[in-house]
């Protein structure tokens, strides 16, 4: 009875190579030997699997579930398009080097990252002290010696009604419980901007910030002012990351939770106060990492460079020079 099992099984589709089959009552046994082949399967072939597996008893939530094999073939498709990204970048980093003498700059970058995916199809930024690649919304980070990063997928966090904290006049910042919302780096630039509006309310961090990931922008291709004093207008991300950076909160006196949300890769060099807060009274900042570079002649710390009478729990710098 199994061996006529298998023979009608076996009979009705031809198995690929890369999958076993091992038929005893009824009950079937898969293994995939690489989830890499899924990227060169056509349609036909994957359903053809599919209806196969479900026959052998095998679950669609074993297909289709966090932690299921299509999900899995997904996750595979995904880090060898970024692992091939990632060499093509290093590849022109590296022509790019042998044209500047041993030097990564910006112009002979641009010319090899052309050559390599054409124009257009890629974003050459400059963030901090580093160059930020975008090419398939996949963003790699190289310091200046052409060391590149692993690169993150671009996950565009809620920014809807960036710049405002009310959120469309959601929260009103009285109590804890319609505290004033940051979600963008937009909402850090407006609450500096304004100070004065936000001294006495509650306000909450909605979700971790990274001033060096276009993620955190609701338009990090912005052009609005010189903000960080270099004389030129370019693009918020890289305003916000060169020159003198992000201008410190000027004074704050109320309720910062950041709900154990970071805020990352703060950048300021200043010959003022500096800190997420150059003054802070009566406040209580809980529940926040931030971490970044912060340079002052003056006086400089994490949060704050002035803190009378302020209440601290759950708080880390984690500051370099």
């Amino acid at each position: 009875m199994r061996e006529k099992n298998r023979n009608s099984i076996a009979s009705c589709i031809k198995l690929p190579q890369f999958t076993t089959m091992n038929v005893i009552d009824g009950q079937a046994g898969f293994i995939i030997y690489s989830s890499l082949i899924f990227y060169s399967l056509t349609i036909d072939n994957i359903l053809n699997i599919i209806v196969l597996l479900i026959l052998a008893g095998v679950t669609i939530a074993t297909l289709t579930g966090d932690n299921g094999l299509l999900q899995k073939a997904a996750n595979s498709k995904q880090q060898n398009k970024q692992a091939e990204i990632k060499e093509r970048i290093q590849l022109a980093a590296s022509a790019a080097k042998i044209n500047g003498f041993g030097e990564l700059k910006e112009d002979a970058f641009n010319a090899e990252l052309t050559k390599e995916f054409g124009s257009g199809n890629y974003e050459l930024l400059t963030v901090g002290k580093s160059f930020l690649v975008i090419v398939e919304n996949i963003e790699f980070s190289l310091d200046r010696n052409g060391n590149i990063s692993d690169g993150n997928f671009i996950e565009n966090i809620d920014i809807a009604n960036a710049g405002d904290l009310s959120k469309g006049g959601q929260y009103d910042g009285v109590t804890e419980e319609t505290a004033y919302r940051v979600t963008c780096v937009e909402d850090l630039l407006e609450w500096t901007n304004n100070y004065n509006k936000y001294l006495g309310k509650n306000i909450k961090l909605g979700n971790t910030i990274d001033f060096n990931s276009t993620g955190s922008y609701k338009n990090y291709k912005a052009k609005t002012t010189d903000i960080n004093g270099n004389g030129k207008v370019e693009e918020l991300i890289t305003e916000l990351t060169t020159g003198t950076g992000f201008k410190p909160i000027s004074n704050f006196s109320g309720t910062f939770d950041g709900q154990n949300n970071e805020i990352r890769n703060i950048y300021e060099d200043t010959t003022n106060a500096g800190g997420l807060f150059s003054g802070i009274q009566n406040c209580t900042l809980r529940n926040l990492t931030l971490t970044g570079e912060i340079t002052s002649t003056n006086w400089a710390s994490g949060f704050s460079s002035a803190t009378p009478r302020k209440q601290q729990f759950n708080c880390y710098s984690k500051l370099c020079k």
